[in-house]
C-alpha cells in the first residue's frame, strides 16, 4: 500500500474527509482551509447582557460605584458587555452619595423594571426590616422569575425563608436564581459549594458569619473589663453595628446564613426556626477570663452538621474553641466558614464578610454567572440546590458536648454530670459539665427556669473543635 499526496488529486479527493481509502491506497486530504473572505458576516457579535437594580440605599450605593471603577474589567469578562439600563428607588427625592450611571433609568415603580423585555438580569439590594424578615424583596424575586429574568440577591432572609420556592420558579422559568453575596457578601463560599466541592460530601459547615458580634467578643477579648454594652456601643460608633443591634447579637442573622449553607451543602430545606439559636447577649467579662485562663477563645459559631441517616444538627450560639483551631484566628469583622467534605478533607473561606466592596463583589459575580448561563437550554450550572420540603433533623438526644453554665444562684442542687464548679464573683455558680447529650441539657435547664432562676441569670457556652 502507497501514500499519494492529494495535492495532485485534488479535484478527486477535495470532498472526502482528511483520510480516506479508495482501492487499497490511503489518500490524505491536506488541502488548507481557504482564508475567510474579509467581507463575509461571520458570526453575529452578542447584545450586551443588560441589567437593573431594586434598591439604592448602602449596598447599592457600593454596587454602582464598583461598576463604576471596574467598568472594562466588567465587560472584558462578559461576552458582548454589560448595560447598567435601570434602578428602582423608594423615593426619587431623596440625596443620594453617588449618582446613578448616564442614561439610566431612575424610577419609583420596580415593575417598571420587571416589566421592561430588554432587561436579562435584576440585582435586589433592597435588604431586610427591622425585625430581619424580607419585606417586600419575596413579591420582588417572584416576579423576577416569572418574567423570565435572571434574580440575583444578597437578601438572607429571603433565601432562607423562600429560597426552595424561588428556586423552583427559577427552574420552571428557565433563569438563575443566584446568592452568592447572602452569606460572607463576596467570600466565594456558596460558588464553591455549588462548584469545587461538587464532587464531595459534605460533613460538616461551621462557621463565622456575623461580624459584628465577632468584633464584639474580639474587642472583649483584647480588654477583659470591657463590658458587652460597652463593646455594642464601640460596634455602633465604627459602623459595624445597626442602632438596634438584636438581630445581629441574638444569633438570627448567622442564623439565617448557616440555614442557607445546610440547604446547600446537604440538600435539604432548612429555616432558621430549625437552628438551636443563642446569642451573645448574655456573656460577660467572666466568660472571656475563663478562655483567657484555659487558652480558649470565644467565638459566635454557626454550625450545620450531618449525623448517620442524613439527620441535621442546626446550630448558632457561643463556643469556646481552642486557641490553635483555625476559626479562633478569625478576628474583628471578619467572617469564616470551615467545610468539612470527602475526599478533600477540610476547606476554609476566610474575608470581609459585609461592607459595601465585598457585598459587591459577590453581587457582580453572580451577574457574570449568570450573563455566561443566560441560554436556557444551558441549564442550571450549580448541580447543588434547596430541595424544598425535604427535611430531617436530628434529635436532642443524639447531640452529644460538653457545656459552661454560669448562674447567678448557687443554691442549686450540684448536677451529677458537673465535673467541675467555679464560684462565681458577685454570685452563682459556673458549672463545667462532662460530655452530655443536648437533651441532659435542656432538661436542666428547664429545671432552673422552673425553681425561679430567669434566662437573663443563665449564661450558656458550648465547647467545640475538642
Amino acid at each position: 500500500m502507497h501514500v499519494t499526496s492529494a495535492d495532485s488529486i485534488t479535484a478527486v479527493v477535495g470532498h472526502l474527509p482528511k483520510f480516506a481509502v479508495t482501492n487499497g491506497t490511503v489518500y490524505m486530504n491536506i488541502q488548507t482551509t481557504p482564508e475567510p473572505d474579509s467581507k463575509s458576516p461571520g458570526p453575529k457579535p452578542r447584545a450586551p447582557f443588560r441589567i437593573a437594580m431594586i434598591g439604592f440605599g448602602n449596598v447599592g450605593t457600593g454596587l454602582v460605584h464598583h461598576i463604576r471603577e471596574h467598568a472594562t474589567l466588567l465587560n472584558e469578562r462578559i461576552e458582548g458587555g454589560m448595560e447598567f439600563v435601570g434602578i428602582a428607588v423608594r423615593s426619587l427625592d431623596t440625596p443620594r452619595s453617588v449618582d446613578p450611571p448616564s442614561n439610566t433609568l431612575l424610577t419609583d415603580n420596580w415593575r417598571e423594571l420587571v416589566d421592561d423585555p430588554s432587561i436579562d438580569a435584576i440585582v435586589e439590594v433592597v435588604g431586610v426590616g427591622s425585625d430581619g424578615k424580607p419585606t417586600i424583596a419575596f413579591e420582588m424575586a417572584r416576579a423576577v422569575l416569572t418574567s423570565g429574568k435572571h434574580f440575583v440577591t444578597a437578601n438572607k432572609a429571603l433565601i432562607a425563608e423562600h429560597g426552595g420556592e424561588l428556586q423552583e420558579l427559577a427552574e420552571e422559568a428557565g433563569v438563575l436564581l443566584l446568592f452568592e453575596a447572602s452569606v460572607g457578601a463576596g467570600i466565594p463560599v456558596i460558588t464553591s459549594l455549588q462548584g469545587g466541592l461538587a464532587a464531595n460530601k459534605v460533613n460538616s459547615v461551621h462557621g463565622i458569619l456575623n461580624g459584628t458580634c465577632n468584633y464584639i467578643l474580639t474587642r472583649m477579648e483584647e480588654d477583659p473589663a470591657l463590658l458587652l454594652a460597652d463593646a455594642v456601643k464601640e460596634a455602633q460608633d465604627l459602623g459595624y453595628a445597626e442602632p438596634d443591634p438584636r438581630f445581629d447579637i441574638e444569633g438570627d442573622d448567622a442564623a439565617y446564613k448557616i440555614a442557607i449553607l445546610g440547604s446547600l451543602a446537604f440538600g435539604q430545606e432548612l429555616h432558621i426556626s430549625d437552628a438551636e439559636k443563642e446569642g451573645i447577649t448574655r456573656l460577660s467579662p467572666a466568660e472571656l477570663t475563663y478562655a483567657r485562663d484555659n487558652d480558649l477563645a470565644l467565638r459566635l459559631i454557626a454550625s450545620a452538621v450531618c449525623h448517620p441517616g442524613d439527620r441535621l444538627e442546626v446550630s448558632v450560639r457561643p463556643a469556646f474553641l481552642p486557641s490553635r483551631h483555625v476559626l479562633a484566628g478569625v478576628r474583628g469583622v471578619n467572617n469564616a466558614v470551615l467545610v468539612d467534605a470527602e475526599p478533600i478533607g477540610e476547606t476554609l473561606y476566610y474575608g470581609a464578610g459585609a461592607g459595601q466592596g465585598s457585598t459587591a463583589s459577590g453581587l457582580l459575580a453572580d451577574v457574570i454567572t449568570a450573563a455566561r448561563h443566560w441560554n436556557p437550554d444551558a441549564g442550571n450550572p450549580h448541580p447543588l440546590r434547596i430541595v424544598r420540603g425535604r427535611k430531617t433533623l436530628v434529635g436532642t438526644g443524639a447531640v452529644r458536648g460538653r457545656h459552661y453554665l454560669r448562674i447567678g444562684d448557687d443554691s442549686i442542687p450540684e448536677p451529677e454530670f458537673a465535673c467541675e464548679i467555679i464560684p462565681n464573683e458577685d454570685s452563682g455558680i459556673t458549672l463545667i459539665t462532662e460530655e452530655i447529650t443536648l437533651e441532659r441539657l435542656h432538661s436542666f435547664l428547664g429545671m432552673l427556669r422552673q425553681s425561679g432562676i430567669p434566662d437573663e441569670a443563665i449564661c450558656h457556652v458550648s465547647f467545640a473543635f475538642e
